[in-house]
């Protein structure tokens, strides 16, 4: 592997990618653009980590922007975990142990009979967390304040009551809100489906057969994991997350997840309050806990998993292109420069008409 490190920030150009099972990548030399490229990252906003991009099976670039970092980093991806639940979801289908997405929380959690429902609760389904469009009263809670609330219920010994115990003030499937609540019961939906530990099903079939390794995931005294954030990885295993999901589900020639469910996980399920750019904006939404939208440039398909503060797997199949992207989590409004980076600095090199 070359190194170039720089005295303070280091640009990581690799001549071999043995963690994708890909044979000899592009140097500097042979993409200019990509050199130029991290030249600009240099001067980016000063809360970017680091940033990877794989393109047509190859790592082609690792770049750290602060001192201290490496490949060997864990970083905070944030609700970037989401969008992991979900891949886990299409892992689980592939072993024949995914609930159905029709089928209702009630039968997922036939415990809660027991408790004071709303009725309409019968008709929230499991498509419905996913797409984080249940229709559930939130309690107060806002954009700004829901991960705190989730934060007090997940901490506390009855989350699943409280969550199943919520009002259904609208028509599931009808709304898009984003709710780390909800984004959590999709992970117990999963957890229970396995039969096992979110986190041990995940570091059996598919961290530890992936090579990742070092990760981390909070869990709380009941031993569940966090399923909407907290998650820490390297840059490299959001790569290979990313390039997993872009493959249909294969990696090295074995496969991990069910395409179907992949396919469906990454087109839009509801729509958002985000605005659409270019002439698709049908593409643009939610899907399966992870978002949807276009290029900038010639307006292809594109999904992605983001988090707080900036964290982004940004995926785009026709152009066989995953870009990695972490920064510190200071605001949402910090978080839309990693977004512009991709837009303004990355997409260009590759998005052409």
């Amino acid at each position: 592997m070359q190194v170039f490190q720089l005295r303070r920030r280091q640009l990581v150009l690799s001549t071999a990618c043995a963690s994708l099972g890909a044979g000899a990548l592009q140097s500097a030399a042979a993409k200019p653009q990509l050199g130029e490229l991290s030249d600009k990252l240099k001067t980016a906003h000063a809360s970017l980590k680091s940033v990877a991009i794989a393109h047509r099976g190859e790592t082609v670039l690792r770049y750290h922007h602060q001192p201290g970092l490496g490949d060997d980093t864990l970083h905070n991806v944030a609700s970037i975990t989401k969008s992991v639940v979900s891949l886990l979801y299409g892992v689980a289908a592939q072993r024949g142990k995914a609930v159905p997405p029709e089928v209702s929380l009630l039968d997922v959690f036939p415990e809660a009979k027991a408790w004071e429902i709303d009725p309409k609760l019968a008709e929230v389904e499991v498509k419905h967390v996913l797409s984080l469009s249940t229709g559930f009263d939130r309690l107060g809670a806002t954009v700004d304040s829901d991960y705190q609330d989730f934060q007090k219920q997940f901490y506390g010994p009855h989350f699943l009551r409280h969550a199943l115990t919520r009002k259904v003030l609208g028509t599931p499937g009808d709304k898009f809100y984003y709710a780390n609540m909800d984004a959590h019961l999709a992970a117990m939906v999963l957890q229970r489906a396995v039969g096992q530990p979110l986190h041990a099903f995940a570091k059996e079939t598919l961290f530890d057969p992936l090579g990742i390794r070092g990760w981390d995931w909070t869990r709380n005294a009941q031993g569940d994991v966090d399923g909407a954030a907290t998650m820490r990885l390297r840059m490299a295993d959001l790569i290979r997350l990313g390039e997993l999901v872009r493959s249909g589900g294969l990696a090295d020639g074995k496969r991990f997840a069910t395409s179907a469910y992949l396919d469906e996980a990454t087109k839009r399920q509801v729509a958002t309050d985000i605005p659409a750019r270019g002439p698709n904006p049908q593409l643009w939404g939610y899907g399966f806990l992870w978002w949807t939208a276009t290029t900038a440039i010639t307006h292809q398909r594109a999904f992605y998993a983001a988090g707080y503060g900036g964290q982004f797997i940004y995926v785009v199949p026709s152009l066989e292109l995953t870009v990695a992207i972490t920064t510190q989590q200071i605001s949402r409004a910090e978080g839309a420069k990693s977004a512009a980076l991709i837009r303004e600095l990355v997409m260009p090199v590759f998005d052409r008409v």
